[in-house]
């Protein structure tokens, strides 16, 4: 689990640094769209703990 959740840290950073210097508007809102899912799995997994 703790792999798991230090991967989606590093996938989130990754995401939201897309998300605010990217240049691609499509993937600028994937990445936005993901991050918010990923910010709620974190809350979620801290939740669990």
């Amino acid at each position: 689990m703790d792999m798991m959740v230090k991967d989606h840290e590093k996938d989130l950073a990754e995401f939201k640094e897309e998300a605010n210097r990217g240049t691609d508007s499509d993937v600028k809102k994937f990445a936005e769209d993901t991050a918010k899912v990923l910010d709620l799995a974190k809350a979620t997994q801290s939740k669990l703990q």
